[in-house]
């Protein structure tokens, strides 16, 4: 759909021509980024925090999965032998807007800053697709464990915040 989609199918037709044992996943995860590259979630907690206003899509929709679920079930999946592509994925559906608002509802933040907002109202933005849903049951057949729901997955980020994981990323 975008020059950037098209790298990503391109990247990984070109490791599994010259690694045809390797895991090529593709995935929607969140977490706690580095001060230099925040995330998705960064953006909606530093933002509600501000006391900003946010627009976030209510009509572009995924599967977010917590970035350390994402990567504990990517290796179990290379542990056991898997290769090729595979989605490992949340198992919800669920809006850009709806996730930011549950998110604020997590951290106690407030959600009347979280406005709605549409990508099909923003056509000056690059053209990227409404609903990047995976479906994650191929892998989750394979593995010893389920995903979290994702109101388990954000109280995780809760608590992996007032841990202080933040600071030592």
């Amino acid at each position: 759909m975008n020059v950037y989609g098209q790298t990503k199918a391109d990247g990984e037709a070109a490791v599994l021509q010259a690694c045809p044992e390797a895991l090529v996943v593709r995935t929607n995860f969140y977490g706690w980024g580095p001060p230099y590259r925040r995330s998705f979630s960064d953006w909606i907690i530093d933002s509600l925090k501000a006391g900003r206003e946010i627009g976030v899509f209510e009509d572009v929709f995924y599967t977010p999965i917590l970035a350390a679920k994402l990567v504990s079930s990517a290796m179990e999946l290379w542990s056991k032998g898997v290769h090729g592509v595979i989605h490992i994925a949340g198992p919800a559906r669920i809006s850009k807007h709806d996730f930011a608002v549950r998110v604020a509802a997590e951290f106690d933040l407030d959600h009347h800053l979280i406005r709605r907002a549409q990508l099909s109202n923003s056509p000056q933005l690059v053209r990227r697709p409404f609903d990047m849903s995976l479906s994650s049951e191929k892998a989750w057949s394979m593995l010893s464990s389920q995903p979290d729901t994702l109101a388990e997955q954000i109280k995780t980020l809760a608590r992996e915040q007032e841990s202080g994981l933040t600071s030592t990323l």
